[in-house]
């Protein structure tokens, strides 16, 4: 053989550098091995430490925090605010700012609340008149025909149905009636009799009763205005309730009573008056 090749050429004729085509895999697989040596060897030269499983885990529940702080916060804002729809509706219920669905009802003005009738005095029983508060000479009722008034200058007058020409004036405040004491004064006839008199003394006359028969009278009270320091009674009764005229004064006691029950006077007839 001449030592040409299967391409009709002989090594001497090849172009200088060129390889047959195994020769070319040869050095590429060779250089391949060593890439992959480089790599391996840069490989083992990176640092491996342990996976930061307890930085994860921490990050983890410091996410599970927040979000329960905000779930937290955003039910606490949901009650607030339900607080203070209440709090805004009873205030508009407080203050009537709520309008009604109907008609508002006529409101009584001040001027109408204050020319009301005013309260009638505390009586200390159903029985109890209230006290009559008169002006100086004003004429009062005292039953059975009888008239009674009372005088600025402290005069107690009386006229009965029988003198109606006559006025029985009885001096109060001149030393008649000491202070702290209750006096009687009977005008009697066919018909009944009247008992009336007066008491002196710091405290406000209130009640007064007169025990005779057996039994016992509530009386009606006449003042003046204002605290005069005095008050006389009236009360009458008819003919075979108390003693006829002539025949003594029928009564037995007379006691006087301030408004809360406290006695303030007591007059005990003796027999020999009744």
């Amino acid at each position: 053989m001449d030592g040409r090749s299967v391409d009709g050429t002989s090594p001497g004729e090849r172009a200088a550098g060129e390889r047959f085509p195994g020769e070319r895999a040869a050095g590429e697989r060779a250089a391949d091995e060593r890439f992959a040596e480089a790599l391996a060897d840069s490989a083992l030269r990176v640092p491996v430490g342990p996976a930061p499983v307890e930085g994860i885990v921490r990050r983890g529940r410091a996410v599970r925090r927040r979000a329960r702080l905000a779930r937290a916060a955003a039910a606490s804002a949901v009650v607030v605010a339900c607080f203070v729809t209440a709090g805004l509706q009873l205030r508009a219920e407080d203050t009537h700012v709520v309008t009604p669905a109907g008609p508002a009802a006529p409101r009584t003005s001040p001027t109408a609340a204050r020319t009301s009738p005013s309260v009638p005095p505390v009586r200390t029983s159903p029985s109890v008149p209230p006290v009559h508060t008169v002006a100086p000479g004003e004429r009062v009722d005292a039953g059975l025909g009888n008239t009674m008034w009372l005088t600025a200058d402290g005069q107690h007058v009386v006229v009965t149905r029988d003198m109606p020409d006559q006025e029985q004036a009885k001096r109060v405040l001149d030393g008649n009636v000491p202070t702290g004491t209750v006096n009687l004064r009977t005008f009697g006839d066919t018909d009944g009799a009247l008992f009336t008199g007066a008491y002196r003394g710091p405290g406000r006359l209130a009640r007064v009763t007169v025990e005779t028969g057996g039994k016992t009278l509530e009386a009606q009270v006449v003042t003046l205005p204002g605290r005069p320091g005095w008050a006389v009674y009236h009360v009458a009764t008819a003919v075979g309730s108390a003693g006829s005229a002539g025949s003594g004064s029928g009564a037995e006691r007379v006691t006087a009573y301030a408004a809360d029950g406290t006695v303030l006077a007591r007059l005990d007839l003796p027999q020999s008056w009744r």
